[in-house]
């Protein structure tokens, strides 16, 4: 009767004919690392590989590769008994990084999903051939859980495009492009306030002329634009109507004839706002659109011909 083999002889046969005992021993030189110098060292340290008898070790910084260094003949030692004389005959340490910062983070919790937002979701697909709403409806899920989880980690909506931008801490180094853009423009923005994407087409030269035309022809198209261009030109247009809607405002106390200028700025920024012609924009309209006190100034008469008198000054205040 043949001799009773072991598995462990078994599989060290397979690997010898296959050419992978090497590759174990690799591995093993690796595993082996946190129990040879101990958990305290592994800590600070990771082996990354065997290669001709020499073990790569990767260390935080020069002083503890010298520190390990001055005990190499008690880790050899240690390496000798364990997978016998040859396997690992010397050590090599790089500075890289720990075992600590190689292993991925802990996924974060689950954040639930807004139940609102999938019936908007849900609904919109309703439409749809229903071999294709399921797979839709499962990727906007997947859009909607990335959404929650970035607002779960302080990500906040963007001013301009209401998409989502980097938490305040990240959005500290602002492109100095988008800061002269609007310093040129001469309006006082929050573009720390503003998605990354927002910021740099601020600074594009076609978005500047663009604002400067919506200034005066709310209705311009700016075909040349993409939507989200376009948004950050009228997002530039409103600062501008703004800022020139209240430095006229005390002229306008002043000197009634010029109200007629101040409408017609009124009505540009509702149009820009709200998506109208000029012609149907109300006060109503102006409502976080302009200063509040611009919306007085005019009080109810708006091209209709009618004569009302100017606010007094305290009324405006």
């Amino acid at each position: 009767m043949s001799r009773e083999r072991s598995v462990g002889d078994l599989l060290h046969e397979v690997f010898r004919r296959g050419g992978l005992i090497r590759g174990v021993q690799r591995a093993e030189a690796v595993l082996l690392w946190p129990s040879v110098v101990g958990a305290e060292v592994a800590r600070f340290s990771t082996a990354v590989g065997l290669r001709n008898g020499t073990l790569l070790v990767e260390v935080p910084d020069p002083e503890t590769a010298l520190h390990l260094g001055m005990q190499r003949h008690h880790v050899l030692a240690a390496y000798r008994e364990r997978l016998g004389p040859g396997a690992v005959r010397e050590l090599r340490f790089r500075v890289g990084r720990t075992r600590a910062e190689r292993e991925p983070p802990a996924p974060p919790p689950p954040v639930p999903i807004d139940p609102d937002a999938v019936a908007a979701l849900a609904r919109g697909l309703a439409d749809i051939d229903e071999g294709l709403a399921g797979p839709a409806l499962r990727a906007g899920k997947a859009l909607l859980g990335l959404r929650a989880r970035r607002v779960a980690d302080g990500w906040l909506p963007c001013k301009v495009c209401a998409g989502l931008r980097e938490p305040p801490d990240d959005a500290l180094a602002v492109p100095s492009i988008a800061r002269r853009a609007v310093a040129a423009w001469g309006v006082d923005l929050d573009v720390d306030a503003w998605c990354s994407t927002c910021r740099r087409h601020a600074g594009a030269p076609k978005v500047m002329r663009c604002a400067e035309r919506l200034c005066t022809r709310p209705d311009d198209p700016c075909a040349i634009l993409t939507d989200e261009e376009r948004a950050v030109a009228v997002r530039l247009a409103l600062a501008r109507l703004e800022a020139v809607a209240r430095e006229l405002l005390p002229a306008v106390l002043g000197d009634p004839s010029l109200r007629t200028q101040l409408e017609v700025i009124a009505r540009t920024a509702g149009a820009l706002a709200h998506g109208l012609p000029s012609a149907a924009v109300t006060p109503l309209h102006l409502v976080g659109v302009v200063d509040d006190r611009v919306v007085r100034a005019l009080g109810g008469a708006w091209g209709d011909g009618a004569e009302s008198p100017p606010p007094r000054p305290e009324e405006i205040e």
